[in-house]
């Protein structure tokens, strides 16, 4: 039988059999499979399958389904692949075997806090967003981000009320999230190293005006209102 396994700091946590017909995924107790995460939709994704193998199809999730690092709407599932669920990563495994793995659950443990995201506006070519594109939003509140080094330093990132999810050659590394009139930052599972004023981003954290963020290599800083300082 199908399978996922769910995978936490390189190591198989639990696993859920994929049936034949459609099992759903999400942060609702109606789904089948249930991840308890504010980074996963009530209804996220859904997996068919049959005796050809399985297929995944994202429900118009907030923050999308990934397979192998790719953003889909409707994948043809493969052996081995990964998929990237809100804050959870799963393994699917189209034969039994191969895998040690703890007992099937209902649901899954929650990990450490991820809020869900939304969309990101244009950014400088070489740091770049994974979000999908849309129509941009008005600025919240004069909330920017700029760039401090690099070859796009002094660029300048407008925040609005959309998500916005950052990180170099497609890997998302950080998310921003408007919460009321503040925006709160958090890393993602996997990330390459991020840092807020010089401390380890283990959890989200609230910006506050002058915050400086470090997202792989290149280093920005929080304002409100355009209130840019100089060293």
């Amino acid at each position: 039988m199908a399978r996922l396994l769910l995978i936490k700091k390189g190591e198989v946590i639990t696993q859920f059999n994929l049936p034949a017909g459609g099992v759903g995924i999400g942060r609702s107790a109606v789904n089948e499979i249930r991840l308890k995460s504010p980074s996963v939709s009530e209804r996220h994704a859904r997996i068919f399958t049959s005796d050809s193998g399985s297929v995944i199809k994202d429900l118009s999730s907030a923050l999308g389904t990934f397979v192998n690092d790719r953003s889909v709407t409707r994948c043809d599932l493969r052996d081995n692949d990964l998929i990237l669920i809100g804050s959870y990563k799963l393994k699917y495994l189209q034969h039994d075997g191969g895998e040690r793995a703890a007992p099937t659950a209902a649901a899954a443990p929650e990990p450490e806090a991820v809020p869900p995201v939304g969309e990101m506006p244009a950014a400088p070519a070489a740091f770049v967003s994974t979000a999908d594109q849309h129509e941009p939003a008005s600025v919240a509140n004069g909330a920017q981000l700029l760039v401090l080094n690099g070859v796009n330093q002094g660029a300048v990132i407008n925040l609005t009320r959309d998500r916005l999810v950052l990180g170099r050659d497609h890997k998302r590394s950080v998310v921003i999230e408007p919460v009321g009139h503040e925006f709160l930052v958090s890393s993602l599972p996997d990330a390459s190293a991020a840092a807020l004023n010089g401390k380890p981003l283990n959890k989200p954290v609230v910006l506050c005006d002058q915050d400086e963020l470090l997202v792989d290599d290149v280093s920005l800083r929080f304002t409100i209102d355009g209130s840019h300082e100089t060293d």
